[in-house]
């Protein structure tokens, strides 16, 4: 019999006490917790509701009056606040956005004269604005309710008034200036409570529609990337199957056989025919993502804006086209497609203190100075445009050619270098030519000056 009283307690003893190692047992209060968080009190409401509590059990043991007085009134206010923030919301909410005050690339509602519709693709520093409709979709009258949007930002707040059966309400919102990125909007939000803010309860009316903010882009010639491409002729004597394009002044590697005589003999210097190659040239183009090859956030913009604005003038003209940010491929199948992916390029690091790179595969192609892998070639590809920073990069030579690119590509490089006050110019350095952009504006110069 001892033997099975002390079995019995073993066992029992093992049941009720954790294993070693084993997870702590849940906190007996959990229950307690959960039914808290279900509950639609407010923290005051909380208070009142166990002073109310504390008051009947002060009144059961000391029997004063004044106690049973005290918690009768705290109990019948938290009951008269749930009864206010319970109840049916017969209302339904939806967020209709109006055309946006730029005409898009592709077909969009502001070019064909539909409605808009989420998601909405605006450009930065646009502003936005979108009507939330409110109806009563019941056969009473509704009561008054709080109605809040959220966004990137303090929440936007507006009283619902009194709506009759079937009545429609329109209210009208406006975001100012917007920043690029990919954001929710149009989010509605029923906060209904009692006066005294004991209870508050809060439902989604409508989900999120998406709202795309494009980067804002310049048009250029392209006859610097003509010439550019040029560069990749065998020996320096670029093909003659191409169109002329006039008389120009003979530089340094000029083919001789290009020598116009006639027009040389009458001026004070050699001039050559200026034949401009038939040929489509292509790009291959990548954007620096790391924090630490830009001085701040607003020169890492300019530098996705100028990125976008190579990628839409290569998909616009028709020329071959393979993009990627950082280690991250870019979407070119169409001008659309581009500058909404254009619209989540995000830096990889802090401005203060970057962060270590992130993991890339093990390859010849690897760019350790922010510009990521070498994108993807496409058939026609012959010139690499990088769009980098003013800080050096994490290597000791920041430059396209000796940051890795250079052991995988052969071919002409362009790299765009992004600072703030600088003055447009270009320059050549060995085996790379370097573009200086104080702005997104200064690319037609430089490409110009390519020409």
């Amino acid at each position: 019999m001892a033997g099975l009283m002390t079995t019995g307690f073993r066992g029992f003893a093992a049941r009720g006490m954790p294993r070693r190692g084993s997870a702590p047992p849940a906190w007996p209060w959990t229950g307690l917790v959960r039914l808290v968080e279900a509950w639609p009190l407010t923290g005051v409401g909380w208070s009142v509701a166990v002073a109310g509590v504390l008051c009947i059990i002060g009144f059961a043991m000391l029997r004063w009056h004044e106690t049973l007085a005290a918690g009768t009134v705290c109990v019948a206010s938290v009951a008269a606040a749930l009864s206010a923030a319970l109840g049916g919301m017969p209302l339904s909410a939806e967020a209709e956005p109006h055309s946006p005050p730029t005409a898009q690339p592709a077909a969009s509602p502001a070019a064909t004269g539909r409605p808009a519709r989420f998601p909405l693709r605006v450009t930065e520093g646009d502003g936005i604005r979108y009507d939330i409709v409110i109806r009563n979709t019941s056969r009473r009258t509704a009561r008054g309710i709080t109605c809040i949007m959220p966004y990137a930002g303090p929440d936007v707040r507006f009283a619902v008034p009194r709506l009759g059966p079937g009545a429609t309400l329109r209210h009208t919102v406006a975001i100012g200036r917007t920043r690029r990125g990919v954001a929710p909007i149009g989010t509605v939000v029923w906060e209904r409570s009692d006066p005294f803010g004991l209870a508050c309860r809060s439902i989604t009316a409508a989900g999120p529609g998406i709202v795309v903010v494009r980067p804002r882009t310049v048009p250029f010639d392209s006859i610097g990337f003509d010439r550019l491409g040029d560069a990749d002729d065998t020996a320096g004597h670029p093909s003659e199957d191409g169109d002329p394009c006039g008389l120009r002044q003979y530089r340094d590697g000029d083919d001789p056989r290009r020598i116009h005589w006639p027009a040389s003999l009458k001026g004070t210097g050699l001039v050559v025919r200026d034949i401009r190659s038939s040929r489509r040239n292509g790009i291959m183009l990548t954007l620096a993502i790391d924090a630490s090859r830009y001085a701040d956030a607003a020169e890492f913009e300019t530098a996705v804006r100028v990125f976008a604005s190579i990628g839409m003038h290569a998909l616009s003209t028709g020329m071959p086209l393979s993009c990627q940010a950082g280690n991250r491929p870019v979407t070119t199948t169409d001008p659309d497609a581009f500058l909404d992916s254009c619209s989540r390029i995000t830096p990889h690091g802090s401005w203060d203190a970057p962060s270590p790179s992130p993991p890339q595969a093990s390859t010849a192609q690897a760019n350790h100075d922010g510009t990521g892998l070498l994108p993807a070639p496409v058939d026609g590809a012959n010139v690499l445009v990088a769009v980098v920073g003013s800080t050096p990069g994490r290597g000791p030579d920041a430059g396209i050619r000796q940051s890795g690119i250079g052991s995988a590509w052969t071919g002409p490089c362009l790299r765009i270098e992004v600072r703030h006050g600088a003055t447009a110019s270009l320059r050549c350095e060995p085996d790379v030519t370097v573009g200086v952009a104080g702005s997104v504006d200064d690319l037609p110069s430089i490409m110009e000056a390519l020409s």
